[in-house]
């Protein structure tokens, strides 16, 4: 950027400001000078700058103070959007219990204990198949 381009009034107009006073600036350059441009050493000024902005240490809490009017009522609207997504859905399918005899209820009641774990791994066997067959396509 050359000195006319940043020197050039219609650069920085911002909108709803009031127009430069041409006449105020004269004065303020008669009375001041002009801007020293060519004595400031921009870089070692812009590496002053950065070192004095990264020795600046920040907690922890104060990104959450930064974001906190923004986050809480996002978090509000997505457990409030959550617990209705959840109160619409519909309930899963209740599991069919296991139908036969529990292998320890067989047991304590007299039944051998190789009749009682072959009569419950039937049942599984059994219970297994329905599901399987019930969730496979029809065609």
């Amino acid at each position: 950027m050359t000195d006319a381009d940043a020197n050039d009034a219609g650069r920085w107009e911002v909108a709803g400001e009031p127009a430069r006073d041409a006449e105020l600036g004269a004065r303020l350059r008669e009375l001041l000078g002009d801007a020293p441009a060519e004595s400031v050493d921009w870089i070692a000024l812009s590496a002053r700058i950065a070192r004095a902005a990264s020795a600046v240490e920040t907690s922890w809490w104060s990104y959450v103070a930064r974001w906190n009017r923004t986050l809480v009522p996002v978090a509000l609207a997505a457990g409030i959007a959550g617990a209705v997504a959840l109160w619409r859905a519909p309930a899963p399918p209740a599991a069919e219990p296991a139908r036969g005899p529990d292998m320890v209820t067989a047991v304590i009641g007299g039944t051998p204990s190789t009749d009682a774990a072959r009569t419950f791994a039937q049942s599984l066997v059994s219970v297994a198949t329905v599901a399987t067959v019930a969730s496979e396509p029809e065609e």
